[in-house]
């Protein structure tokens, strides 16, 4: 059953706004993630520090890539009101704030940016989540 005219409140755009936050996040933890695990120099201000830091670097690079790839998928399922892409959504942004924080020491600006948004989203599916959503 679809919403009816009744049902929906302008407060439907705070899910619009929420699902293209999430594909901006999750572009930007795809880029973020691909230049972890290509650069060799990023995390390390150029300065090489083993082979740890290394494997470290390769597997945030990789979780932050996969988390991107997931976060893109609930983008377009909140866009079409399903209510599982709403889960996974709250879910993997709080996921995307945490990840964000373990680089605020490289990138104290972006990493911060990348947090708010995330904060945002879950605001914004949690209290009016229901907006879009469909039966």
């Amino acid at each position: 059953m679809e919403n009816t005219q009744s049902d929906v409140t302008g407060w439907v755009g705070w899910i619009v706004f929420a699902a293209v936050m999430l594909v901006m996040l999750g572009v930007f933890s795809i880029i973020g993630g691909l230049i972890a695990i290509f650069d060799d120099t990023w995390g390390n201000s150029g300065v090489e520090i083993g082979s740890y830091a290394e494997s470290t670097r390769n597997a945030w690079g990789w979780s932050t890539l996969i988390i991107g790839l997931i976060t893109l998928f609930a983008a377009f399922g909140i866009l079409q009101g399903k209510t599982w892409a709403r889960i996974v959504a709250v879910i993997i942004s709080a996921i995307v704030a945490v990840d964000h924080f373990t680089t605020v020491k490289l990138y104290p600006i972006w990493s911060m940016i990348v947090v708010v948004m995330a904060i945002f989203v879950i605001y914004a599916l949690i209290v009016h989540g229901k907006e879009l959503k469909t039966e």
